[in-house]
């Protein structure tokens, strides 16, 4: 055993080359190993970009193993990515990171202290190019915040409703304030709607029509109208939105409009003050594009430390970020880049799903790290739909590394995926009578798991006492692994690395 894990500590510590080495080594850059399972089984640039999940339960070394491994591979290779946090020390361990392999220059650390802003309201409504600035684009944006706020009450069976209820209001705001060439920003589309009339007869009453921000838009688009400075599809989407402010929406019962309100109300308030309003709605110094050019950008706002406030400023800028990605050129820019995600649970979107599905062609390599199955689950919302998220999700990631474990339904998943295989079992048996001895055997197949749930939890954490190496099983989609002949493989990984 102790022959075998010094080799497996040599075989992490082989330097790998940066980005600009590779592009010249490998007929196709993306089969470039980053590292190697074992001397036969690499690890390429094309296996990263197809996604990966490490599962392990607490102190399996998930994060000091293989997370420390392949983190340090991205980072010597030149990547460029995105970082967020859920534990207070993640950043101060991806600044080791950073200065392990002399990537110090190229971080962007993003919290109260710092100074970095990034108006994310501005960008996505600024961006030139096919589909910049679109409405449905702020939309979605929106949405995507909104779904963590309705996570809690995910699973009564009306989400489709709310979800287009929000997005109605959202998209009736957005483009009001857009037809009128005002600035579509957060505090202005929270004025337009705190102000909208709550029944018929209030938007007919003098007195809300006298202190009323969306009364006073509506007027102005009355008058534009009137003068035919509207051009016809300006036209169009003011009378959908004069008639939505005007009837549907005062139309509301008043349960359905309250909730609809105060689902983007509640969102929007946590941008409007404090940090989130100082990082993410003054000014912009740095963009998720920066990560094109090996910028690694690290999100400073733990969710044990910021709790709502900071996976809501996560997932917005993670959102951009992707967006980003997938409308990059390989052609002008072929830098691969990662997007970090631990703790996984308190991050995942729908969006998500979407983007693992194009990640290779746009060279993301993203990294899922969570204790077991069931976190998804609950965070999430536990309900049917969710289930299919995260399975879809996790169907989209083709490298999986189950770290040691005791999470049984975590443990019957894994053994499920590495599937079952014919196993021939002997039977013998032996008698003794009239002094005589007699006996014979018997053989007979069945099936079982080629790697039984029992495994995980017996899997090497790290540590003196095992030589610092982490072990764990791993499986890639549609792969044979050479030095196993199947679809498993058992390795390990050392905590004590030099980059």
């Amino acid at each position: 055993m102790l022959k075998y894990l010094n080799y497996a500590r040599d075989l992490f510590s082989t330097p790998t080359r940066n980005t600009t080495q590779f592009l010249q080594a490998a007929p196709d850059p993306l089969d470039e190993p980053l590292l190697y399972f074992t001397e036969i089984d690499p690890f390429t640039i094309r296996d990263a970009c197809e996604g990966i999940q490490i599962f392990g339960g607490i102190g399996s070394g998930k994060t000091s193993g293989s997370g420390q491994n392949i983190a340090y591979r991205f980072l010597r290779s030149g990547f460029g990515g995105i970082v967020l946090t859920a534990k207070p020390d993640e950043t101060e361990q991806w600044v080791r990171y950073a200065a392990k392999t002399g990537r110090s220059d190229d971080l962007i650390v993003v919290n109260p202290e710092n100074g970095f802003h990034f108006n994310f309201m501005e960008y996505e409504g600024d961006r030139e190019g096919r589909g910049g600035g679109l409405t449905e684009n702020l939309v979605e944006l929106f949405s995507t915040l909104t779904e963590v706020g309705q996570r809690s009450s995910s699973g009564k069976g009306e989400e489709a409703f709310w979800r287009n209820e929000q997005r109605k209001l959202l998209r009736n705001a957005i483009d009001l304030i857009s037809v009128l060439g005002g600035l579509v920003n957060l505090p202005t589309i929270y004025q337009l709607v705190v102000s909208a009339p709550k029944s018929r007869e209030e938007a007919a009453s003098e007195e809300w029509q006298k202190n009323s921000f969306c009364y006073d838009c509506l007027l102005q688009g009355i008058a534009l109208s009137e003068k035919g400075e509207f051009s016809p599809l300006q036209e169009n989407d003011f009378r959908l939105s004069l008639n939505y402010w005007i009837n549907e929406y005062p139309g509301m019962a008043e349960n359905t409009r309250s909730s609809v309100v105060s689902i983007f109300t509640g969102m929007a308030d946590s941008f409007l003050r404090g940090v989130l309003y100082q990082l993410f709605c003054t000014d912009t110094t740095f963009k998720p594009e920066d990560t094109l050019e090996g910028k690694i950008i690290i999100l400073d706002l733990p969710q044990k430390n910021f709790n709502e406030l900071g996976v809501y400023a996560q997932i917005m800028f993670k959102y951009c970020w992707q967006r980003a990605i997938e409308r990059r050129s390989i052609e002008s820019n072929s830098r691969p880049v990662f997007q970090w995600i631990d703790e996984a649970q308190f991050f995942v979107t729908e969006h998500d799903v979407s983007f693992q599905t194009t990640a290779r062609s746009a060279r993301s390599c993203n990294v899922y790290l969570t204790q077991n199955l069931p976190n998804y689950y609950y965070v999430l919302g536990g309900d049917e739909r969710v289930k299919h998220l995260v399975d879809s999700l996790l169907g989209n990631l083709a490298t999986k590394i189950f770290h040691n474990n005791t999470c049984a339904t975590t443990n019957a998943w894994a053994a499920e995926l590495f599937a079952k295989e014919w196993l021939t079992l002997t039977s013998s048996n032996m008698s003794y009578g009239q002094g005589n001895f007699s006996g014979g055997s018997s053989t007979s197949q069945v099936m079982e798991y080629s790697v039984p749930p029992r495994t995980f939890s017996g899997l090497l954490t790290g540590g003196p006492l095992q030589n610092f190496q982490v072990e764990a099983i791993i499986h890639q989609r549609g792969k044979l692994f050479q030095s196993t002949g199947s679809n498993a493989l058992r390795t390990c990984f050392p905590q004590k690395v030099e980059p």
